[in-house]
């Protein structure tokens, strides 16, 4: 069997995959899918939006390695910089108390807040500031290129009505709102409730410090999962992007949208490659395709002997959304 490699992407750390996930029957993730990893390599073709993602995603991954520090320091574990140096078991066994335990659910909440903040239009958590500058540089995009295709007698109605970047855009605010709650989801129900159970697991059985430290660190939200915080970043921030290219559309008058295939498409969107539907009538980049997309949509005010697309309902096999595992299966009939 061939050793596939995991690699955080971070700090450069290589985990053998017969030592990711493999001692317990429940992790908190699966490992990234070779085929995510080849859509995540490839670079969205704005140089602006290619630097937030890449610092939305390193602000996430600070968050990560701060509170997995105080996560394995509470618990009385091996310190991050033994867990990212060391590979070698020591006897000592490892237990945890009910306060300790108290005081990591704490920990979960405040790195919550810290992600999502308090409120719907808190900018100064990291997934509200981030989604707000997505979301403005979605607007600009689109306002340029409205300008660019619009009748010159349109340009003063078109520069007096654009719409600015705001978090109380009631657009922006339902992708934050949907997005906090992703987050939310994430680091509760799907890390917390499936890493508790493992820690109980692993105390009972009296593992060393080293090796319980070395688990978390792989197989939860920590560096191990780099790929989930990487597919976050970028995904959620094409979904704000969506989001401004319809508010502003909309404002603006925009009646029809062609969708634009990134370089090296996957073969899902380069179907869609070129083709045109009336405003919000077609799919949407990432939320109707796959994460990590980089594709986007061009407004036009008119078309000229273009078929319009009916409404996409996305009929089998499009039935929305697609998630990683769907795109991984149609892969594997299809070839490049």
């Amino acid at each position: 069997m061939s050793i596939l490699k995991h690699k955080s992407i971070q700090h450069g750390l290589i985990i053998p995959e017969s030592e990711a996930c493999k001692s317990y029957e429940v992790c908190s993730k699966e490992p990234a899918s070779l085929h995510e990893l080849e859509l995540a390599a490839k670079p969205h073709r704005w140089k602006e939006f290619r630097k937030l993602q890449k610092d939305f995603f390193n602000v996430f991954m600070d968050k990560v390695e701060y509170y997995e520090t105080e996560i394995l320091k509470i618990l009385g574990l091996p310190s991050l910089n033994t867990v990212r140096d060391s590979f070698k078991q020591t006897s000592d066994s490892w237990d945890y108390t009910a306060e300790q335990i108290e005081d990591v659910e704490e920990l979960m909440g405040e790195w919550t807040t810290s992600l999502t903040g308090n409120s719907s239009f808190d900018t100064d958590s990291v997934y509200n500031y981030y989604q707000l500058t997505a979301f403005s540089i979605g607007l600009s995009r689109a306002y340029n290129s409205i300008r660019q295709r619009a009748e010159t007698e349109y340009l003063d109605y078109i520069a007096a009505n654009q719409v600015i970047g705001a978090m109380d855009n009631p657009y922006l605010q339902a992708i934050v709102t949907d997005g906090g709650k992703r987050i939310k989801d994430a680091l509760g129900k799907k890390w917390w409730d499936k890493v508790l159970p493992q820690l109980q697991r692993m105390a009972r059985e009296g593992r060393s410090p080293i090796e319980v430290a070395r688990w978390m660190h792989r197989n939860a939200m920590f560096e191990g999962q780099a790929w989930y915080w990487l597919r976050l970043a970028r995904t959620e921030s094409v979904l704000a992007l969506n989001a401004a290219f319809d508010a502003q559309c909309r404002k603006l008058g925009v009646q029809y949208e062609e969708w634009s295939a990134g370089g090296n498409a996957c073969y899902i969107c380069s179907a869609f490659d070129g083709k045109i539907w009336r405003i919000r009538e077609g799919p949407l980049p990432a939320a109707d395709t796959h994460p990590h997309c980089l594709c986007v949509r061009v407004p036009l005010f008119t078309v000229n002997n273009s078929p319009i697309q009916d409404t996409w309902t996305r009929e089998s096999p499009y039935i929305q959304p697609y998630s990683v595992d769907e795109v991984d299966n149609l892969i594997q009939n299809f070839r490049y």
